[in-house]
């Protein structure tokens, strides 16, 4: 499998929302569609550890938009509204790859 990025923190229930800075829209996850109001549940992807390479992957949805985004990542077992950003990247996507490296915020 590949993977557009990798994440190395030490998470014990990693998520990570995506927020399209040019529309403020949010991917939905779980409908696969750019949302000004989804579910906040349903935008918290679930990531995991690989163990293999001792990082977290990040696959992105070739469902979003092109545009930039930032990619916000938390630890939550229970995705909520109520949790607080662990860190960010921005991100450009085409569609269907990133272009360049992901960039801290």
């Amino acid at each position: 499998m590949s993977y557009d990025f990798l994440i190395f923190r030490t998470y014990t229930n990693p998520v990570v929302r995506l927020v399209r800075i040019q529309t403020g829209k949010v991917f939905d996850d779980v409908n696969q569609v750019m949302s000004f109001a989804p579910t906040w549940a349903d935008t918290a992807k679930a990531l995991s550890k690989d163990t293999n390479i001792g990082g977290i992957p990040v696959k992105l949805s070739e469902n979003m938009d092109g545009g930039e985004y930032d990619a916000l990542f938390y630890d939550s077992a229970s995705p909520a509204s109520s949790d607080v950003v662990d860190f960010g990247l921005r991100l450009h996507w085409t569609g269907k790859q990133l272009l360049g490296l992901p960039i801290a915020l």
